[in-house]
């Protein structure tokens, strides 16, 4: 196990940021304004916050100091 994870690192890091961005422009595509799916919708500012809005419950984490 100890060594595929060290041959999984190693293959990592030989990977380039030009490589890495072309492997990105080819799974997503950019809007006409250029932008990436994830950097269409940036603004997170308290005013689109609605009354009937649920807030974010961290339920994914470990529970300390309580049984399951």
């Amino acid at each position: 196990m100890a060594v595929r994870y060290l041959q999984n690192r190693w293959k990592h890091r030989q990977i380039t940021a030009a490589e890495e961005n072309q492997r990105i422009e080819a799974i997503y595509e950019k809007d006409e304004n250029g932008l990436y799916p994830w950097e269409v919708d940036t603004n997170d500012s308290p005013e689109r916050v609605t009354p009937e809005t649920r807030p974010m419950v961290n339920s994914w984490g470990p529970k300390r100091g309580r049984w399951r």
